[in-house]
């Protein structure tokens, strides 16, 4: 499962039991699985079978059933996405 496909992901977590938007903070242990429903779009078909991005170390991927575990919250240097942390900061700060 690729992490490009996070729009479509409902998160599942062990302690809550519930489903959670794709927007909520996961934390250490916390699971992540497509809906079935998500799992026959094509579009997220697409994505994951051609997508060829490395799974981040901080995340454990079961690819067959569409999940993926929390094995520890990420470093900033296992961030591959360019964030300006200073930009964040001046938003929040208004």
């Amino acid at each position: 499962m690729a992490p490009g496909v996070a729009l479509a992901i409902e998160a599942r977590s062990r302690d809550r039991g519930h489903p959670n938007l794709a927007h909520e903070k996961l934390r250490k242990g916390d699971v992540v699985a497509m809906s079935p429903k998500a799992q026959k779009m094509i579009v997220l078909r697409h994505n994951i079978d051609t997508l060829d991005r490395a799974v981040p170390m901080w995340l454990e991927v079961t690819a067959g059933d569409f999940k993926a575990e929390v094995r520890d919250l990420p470093l900033r240097e296992q961030i591959d996405v360019p964030v300006r942390e200073q930009l964040i900061v001046e938003l929040y700060s208004k």
